[in-house]
């Protein structure tokens, strides 16, 4: 490993962790805080994958799940082997803009101010004082126009030129996006800073949807910058952590919801009056809290289970006045009970493989949902129980 190369991944310190071989001038390098994508700097080239044992396939199944990510169908594209995610999404993207182009671009009325020799719309009278007196002509005129140049088709070439520009792509991906934008020449070009709040679809423009999903997903993730604010590569990132954590939500929400119960996620809960904690998953009825659930993902050894989690899980046990919890881990290892026998208090630790196909994870996140569900019907019960008048 050369100086430069060195001094570039050194850079990267917020997402790698360099660690000496052993070897004189080698280093073995591993993601920081479970993200996973590419990182492109003048010197060099990394790629961040998932746990080896998580495919291709599987991430972007749990992708699925992650509000305004993603929608992942089993398609081959030129990169599918590798786990240069920039690549895989370009090439989604690029496939979903050529499939809805067939339709045309998307359509809208803009508002429209402009100076004219006749009436088009309406007249703005206040800007026409303003402007031109005692003037008759030009007429300031406030109309709507029906045109391409709408957000939607903004974003798409925002993120299309995004792609062509970013040192990820290679030529031939730079190549397609290239042609792509031609055929948006009448949008404007938008250096988005910031991506738009919300778009607004309806059922003659919610064909474009999945490829605006894509976009934000490119546009948020394509710059790296210094401490200087100077741009000194590229990156494309999906935090695992949040991916993970939206998966077993998504799962659990659906499963409750069947059964009756809802769903507070990262709920706000006092442990002390000065401290507050955010569980991720408490199910309520009526107000009250009769579950609690928390979900990781973490690079495990296959029998180790970090205590510091189960701290966390047993705080919001006692905090919430509850017997059990439920701890979800991406892990191949065996589900386990903790008994905490001075408390009282059961910690359940269930892992999900995500090795296994991806109907298998799905199936191992609703057992952990219906377990989660289990516990709160047992609090229930035991309240019911509580409430009914003894026996004298």
């Amino acid at each position: 490993m050369t100086k430069q190369e060195l001094d570039d991944l050194i850079s990267l310190s917020p997402w790698v962790t360099l660690t000496p071989t052993g070897q004189p001038d080698e280093y073995s390098i591993r993601a920081r805080g479970g993200v996973v994508g590419s990182i492109v700097t003048p010197h060099v080239r990394v790629l961040l994958s998932p746990k080896a044992s998580v495919s291709v396939e599987n991430l972007f199944f749990l992708l699925d799940f992650a509000p305004d990510l993603i929608r992942w169908a089993k398609e081959t594209f030129p990169f599918l082997a590798d786990m240069d995610l920039f690549r895989i999404i370009a090439w989604m993207l690029d496939r979903e803009i050529r499939k809805q182009l067939a339709r045309g671009l998307v359509r809208g009325y803009v508002d429209r101010s402009d100076s004219l020799p006749t009436v088009r719309g309406r007249i703005n009278m206040t800007a026409q004082l303003s402007r031109h007196q005692s003037m008759m002509l030009p007429l300031e005129c406030a109309y709507q126009e029906f045109t391409d140049d709408v957000e939607i088709n903004r974003l798409i070439k925002g993120a299309c030129r995004a792609v062509q520009r970013s040192a990820l792509a290679d030529a031939q991906l730079a190549g397609r996006f290239r042609e792509l934008i031609s055929r948006f020449s009448d949008v404007t070009d938008v250096e988005y800073q910031h991506l738009p709040a919300t778009l607004t679809f309806n059922r003659l423009n919610e064909h474009w949807h999945p490829a605006t999903v894509l976009a934000r997903l490119v546009l948020g993730r394509h710059s790296l910058r210094d401490h200087e604010g100077s741009v000194i590569g590229s990156a494309f990132l999906v935090d695992m952590n949040k991916v993970f954590e939206k998966f077993v939500e998504s799962v659990v929400r659906e499963e409750v919801q069947k059964a009756g119960w809802y769903l507070d996620r990262q709920a706000d809960r006092d442990l002390t009056d000065s401290i507050a904690m955010k569980p991720d998953l408490v199910l309520q009825r009526g107000n009250r809290d009769y579950a609690v659930g928390d979900a990781k993902y973490k690079a495990l050894e296959i029998d180790e289970w970090p205590h510091p989690d189960l701290y966390q899980l047993l705080a919001y046990c006692v905090g919430l006045g509850l017997p059990r919890g439920v701890l979800v881990y991406a892990s191949e290892a065996q589900s386990r009970v903790e008994h905490v026998r001075t408390a009282a208090i059961d910690l359940e630790v269930i892992g999900i493989d995500l090795s296994a196909p991806y109907q298998e994870v799905l199936a191992a996140a609703q057992n952990a949902a219906r377990r989660l569900i289990g516990h709160a019907e047992q609090a229930s019960r035991s309240e019911r129980r509580a409430l009914l008048p003894r026996a004298v």
